[in-house]
């Protein structure tokens, strides 16, 4: 609940700007900076945001800003207050958005199934190796051997398959309705081909479980470079959903950035130490909607970092405003992150480019 006597709709009235829909979560309006109607009144935060401009901050700050009031915190809410009518003694009832707190029931998660899934993938995975030949494209991507190894990546096996299964089931593994295993004449067998060669990365989830993984190819089928290691429509196989890829991170709890790819959050993570979720495409929003409740409960506020090629790709700018809409209308600050095409494409590029300027910059300043 906000711990002012009055609302952003308030302010916004204050500042000549038009409201509609105090009820809700939040609206947009036309930005008084810009004019494009784009900003972003949240009602339940006090907060603004135009993603076209990006103008934003507090409800104090839009004051301040539109009003060309210059004085303290204090000094700018004294001010809103005279000008509301608003005494010191005086009975204020809070918008409906904020006059009450709303116990919001989290979504039911089958946590049984993904520790049954966590569990085939982990042992799955244990029979494998990492090749060498794979070890150079994870080394450039800026991973070691110990990340390698606490990721969990390995190759794809190019035989074996039955085999590979038959030592599950020893261990009391069951592999029905398991993503990527299936019934070839009653015998459980894993649908890969030796065509299919590249290397294995588990995709670990909202609640830190190996929900799936995905296969990142040698030979990319024409545009294709992942695939889901699925088992769809097959006997005893199931899906694998486009699950986003979870990183926890250890500084500024409060934000989570999202971004798309998995090396896109694991390299970001390991260098910045921000929290990421990264979905498994741009338009594969599906998933991340059913977290967005848990989200909300953990994060302040959600960063969106797609790649910087947003400018020139229209499909990738379209997919970024239809996240950030999203993300606004489920009562989340939202926000982008964005940064020059010439430092790199993707995130995980960013962050290696910043890394490798610290450490020049690091070097020089040691030879002076």
């Amino acid at each position: 609940m906000s711990s002012f006597p009055f609302t952003i709709g308030d302010v916004a009235r204050l500042c000549n700007l038009t409201v509609r829909r105090e009820n809700q979560p939040s609206e947009y309006i036309s930005c008084p900076f810009c004019g494009r109607k784009k900003m972003n009144l949240h009602y339940g935060k006090g907060l603004y945001h135009c993603p076209a401009c990006g103008e934003g901050g507090s409800m104090l700050k839009l004051y301040s800003v539109l009003r060309g009031f210059q004085g303290s915190k204090a000094e700018i809410v004294r001010a809103i207050k005279k000008e509301l009518g608003i005494t010191e003694n005086s009975y204020y009832r809070f918008s409906k958005q904020t006059d009450k707190q709303v116990e919001e029931t989290l979504p039911q998660v089958d946590f049984e199934r993904m520790k049954r899934l966590d569990t085939v993938y982990r042992a799955f995975l244990n029979k494998l190796f990492l090749a060498r030949i794979h070890k150079p494209d994870l080394y450039a991507r800026g991973l070691s051997n110990k990340d390698m190894e606490r990721f969990g990546f390995k190759s794809v096996p190019l035989f074996g398959y039955k085999a590979l299964c038959r030592d599950l089931l020893a261990e009391n593994i069951s592999l029905e309705n398991v993503g990527g295993f299936y019934l070839d004449n009653g015998e459980w067998t894993i649908n890969l081909n030796p065509k299919m060669t590249g290397y294995m990365i588990p995709v670990y989830n909202y609640f830190g479980y190996i929900e799936g993984i995905q296969i990142r190819l040698d030979r990319p089928f024409g545009k294709t470079k992942y695939l889901w290691f699925s088992s769809n429509g097959l006997p005893g196989g199931a899906a694998t959903a486009a699950i986003p890829f979870y990183m926890k991170g250890t500084r500024k709890s409060d934000t989570l950035i999202i971004t798309e790819g998995a090396f896109k959050a694991i390299i970001p993570n390991k260098v910045f130490g921000y929290s990421l979720l990264a979905l498994p495409g741009v338009n594969n929003i599906r998933e991340f909607e059913k977290l967005l409740p848990y989200i909300r409960q953990d994060y302040r506020q959600i960063l969106i970092a797609f790649d910087a090629d947003f400018r020139i790709n229209e499909n990738v700018a379209k997919a970024k405003e239809k996240l950030r809409r999203l993300i606004y209308e489920s009562d989340i600050y939202c926000s982008t992150f964005e940064w020059d095409l010439s430092d790199g494409k993707g995130l995980d590029d960013f962050a290696l480019h910043w890394l490798k300027n610290r450490d020049n910059a690091e070097i020089e300043g040691s030879d002076e």
